[in-house]
């Protein structure tokens, strides 16, 4: 095998082709899965809304394991949710791959998953994160 970077790399692209081929109606954000779903992803996404609200207090490996099954099975979600799972996949298909973290950026309202951030670097600032670092762009199908 190659770097760890080169892993890191091969982790994060099965990661995304697996949420990929999860999306089968698509995201209610990116108009081409709006139009191609004829706004069925609208609607998807709107009831994800409403039935994550009502998790509550649940532990959050609950909360996400729930939220990524649920969009799995309904086959849509925005960026959020398909950071989700791929998380949660690579949590439990590739258990070498350590750290991994998911990240919300709140003033642009914008999920994703890092692999192998530096600790102590500066989660604000990708170029203190270390040359082994990758971030996943699940929504936008590409790293």
């Amino acid at each position: 095998m190659g770097s760890k970077t080169e892993w890191y790399l091969e982790c994060a692209k099965d990661a995304v082709k697996f949420v990929m081929s999860k999306m089968t109606i698509g995201s209610a954000n990116k108009f081409g899965d709006v139009v191609k779903s004829r706004g069925k992803s609208i609607f998807c996404v709107i009831g994800h809304s409403i039935e994550f609200s009502r998790l509550g207090n649940k532990q959050m490996e609950e909360r996400l394991r729930i939220i990524s099954v649920v969009a799995q099975k309904d086959g849509c979600g925005n960026c959020g949710e398909q950071a989700i799972i791929a998380f949660v996949y690579l949590m439990d298909n590739k258990g070498d791959v350590r750290p991994i973290e998911l990240f919300k950026f709140t003033n642009k309202d914008h999920n994703y998953v890092v692999i192998g951030r530096l600790r102590g670097s500066v989660i604000e600032t990708p170029a203190t994160w270390g040359p082994e670092a990758i971030n996943l762009g699940t929504r936008s199908n590409y790293l």
